[in-house]
């Protein structure tokens, strides 16, 4: 009898424990956004790079990149301003597709190929002319957040 109560206890226990462990994970998730992960799958069509306000262009190995995504991490309220994407460049499943809108949006700020480095931010306004904005290194790159934040700049 006593055998079946310590089976039950450890049973129940098990799935206390199990529900607290996903009601975590799922807070977790739920709290803040993360934006450290900067090797994402993710795809970009032509109609979402159309979309967007603003377009991050980054690689993991670059400690000014890292910089920027760690400003994000503490700002992650920036979101609720800006309509932020971030492009990574060094995946194998999205890095040459990615690589080519990044020149792309150069080419719009009369950035040479030679000239381009990361982290880059393309603002996608269409009432500048040419329709596009481009802010590389990450001083001016969270300066320009910043701005946004505060309000002394309008989001793109």
């Amino acid at each position: 009898m006593q055998k079946n109560f310590t089976l039950i206890g450890i049973t129940i226990l098990g799935i206390v424990m199990f529900v607290s462990l996903v009601f975590i994970k799922l807070n977790k998730s739920n709290s803040s956004q993360e934006f450290s992960q900067i090797t994402s799958n993710e795809q970009f069509s032509e109609q979402d790079f159309a979309t967007r306000s603003a377009y991050l262009f980054t690689t993991s190995t670059c400690p000014h990149c890292k910089n920027v995504h760690s400003w994000l991490n503490q700002n992650n309220n920036l979101y609720t301003h800006l309509d932020l994407a971030l492009v990574p460049l060094d995946n194998p499943v999205t890095g040459d597709s990615n690589t080519a809108k990044l020149r792309e949006f150069a080419s719009v700020c009369q950035i040479d190929n030679k000239k381009i480095a990361v982290p880059f931010l393309y603002l996608n306004d269409e009432k500048l002319h040419p329709s596009g904005r481009c802010i590389l290194g990450d001083q001016d790159i969270n300066n320009y957040f910043a701005d946004v934040l505060t309000g002394k700049k309008q989001p793109s």
